[in-house]
């Protein structure tokens, strides 16, 4: 995926949350929606009644629960070592701090400009050196057909059902 591709189709947290997942960025790896979350902790309660004390346990529902009715999705903060609700509109932060992550690990695609620019300059004939004033007929109708034929094949693999015949045109 090249950047300019990420930051035109990245519409929201779940385009995000499956951007971190195929490219293993842990920005967004753990995002629950309310309903996720609520079974992941219906499915935990037996370690957490096994592990913690009744008040400990009662504190961590609770505070679980106003997670779950406040927030659209729950996502465990890395530096914090817990859960943590988050909206929409905490989207620009991690579309952001996703976007620098990016440049950072250098994950992004060649655009594809770049890549016809390059293909582009492959298929012309080579520049002659400016200060080279000498210069035949014979030569100057030899790289006519070249660049004549390099228009062709550009035409030709950019668009194969023009209308235009190239060579009832050169001939």
């Amino acid at each position: 995926m090249t950047r300019s591709e990420f930051c035109n189709e990245m519409q929201g947290m779940w385009d995000l949350h499956s951007f971190c997942v195929d490219n293993d960025c842990e920005i967004l790896s753990d995002l629950w929606s309310a309903e996720d979350f609520d079974d992941f902790v219906n499915q935990e309660v037996v370690d957490y009644a096994r592990n913690d004390n009744w008040h400990d346990l009662i504190s961590r529902l609770e505070e679980y629960d106003s997670l779950i009715n406040n927030y659209q999705y729950i996502v465990y903060d890395q530096e914090e070592y817990e859960y943590a609700g988050i909206d929409e509109q905490d989207f620009n932060h991690f579309f952001d701090d996703i976007l620098e992550w990016g440049d950072e690990n250098e994950i992004w695609d060649a655009e594809e400009d770049e890549e016809e620019e390059q293909e582009d300059e492959a298929d012309l004939p080579p520049l002659d050196d400016p200060d080279d004033q000498d210069c035949s007929f014979e030569d100057l109708c030899a790289s006519g057909v070249e660049c004549a034929s390099a228009v062709r094949n550009r035409c030709q693999r950019d668009e194969p059902e023009t209308d235009v015949c190239w060579d009832e045109l050169l001939f």
